[in-house]
């Protein structure tokens, strides 16, 4: 066979935190999964938060979140289809809604961050162990932490005067250079107003 490049399907995910826990769904077969799915041929020139939104919707119903940036990555081989597919995984931190899964997923369960109570036998391969044990095993809360859910809590106290205002300006700005610091990639930073359903 000559050498060539390979073809890959693009899944997008999403790492849900809450409180200290992120979500874990689990497929039929009992494998571990977490929300999310393929980008679709029709959605080439879909906005990459649109397409993982659509996802989110069909697995988990109306949970709002905000979209963080890309935690770690993995392919998965999809023997049934044979195909492969490159995943990207995204923090998100939850907002509002019920987690209301899918008929693709049996259960959903919170896991406590750091903690990693899975298997090799929970995963469809070996490189996606590998993956989440490397990364879900060291987490901890700041890769979780989008500049949203603080920004809405300092902007419900309503300014009461030009010193309020810049107070959350500074916070703003301040939130922004660490957010792409610690991101390394200045476009997944979050905007003010930016979550999805």
């Amino acid at each position: 066979m000559k050498r060539d490049f390979g073809l890959y399907h693009v899944g997008l995910k999403i790492l849900l935190h809450k409180d200290g826990y992120y979500l874990i769904l689990r497929k039929k077969n009992g494998h571990v999964d977490l929300p999310g799915g393929r980008i679709d041929n029709v959605e080439y020139a879909t906005p990459l938060e649109r397409v993982l939104a659509r996802e989110i919707r069909e697995e988990l119903g109306q949970v709002k979140y905000a979209l963080g940036h890309p935690l770690f990555h993995y392919r998965a081989d999809v023997k049934s289809r044979g195909v492969y597919v490159f995943v990207a995984v995204f923090a998100a931190e939850y907002l509002s809604g019920a987690v209301r899964i899918s008929s693709e997923h049996r259960s959903y369960q919170w896991v406590k961050i750091g903690a990693f109570p899975f298997t090799r036998r929970d995963f469809r391969g070996e490189e996606i162990y590998r993956a989440f044990k490397k990364n879900l095993e060291h987490i901890r809360k700041p890769a979780f932490e989008p500049r949203v859910p603080i920004l809405r809590r300092e902007a419900s106290r309503k300014p009461k005067n030009i010193r309020d205002i810049l107070r959350l300006r500074r916070i703003f700005a301040a939130q922004n250079r660490n957010s792409q610091s610690r991101n390394g990639v200045s476009g997944y930073a979050l905007k003010e107003d930016q979550h999805y359903a």
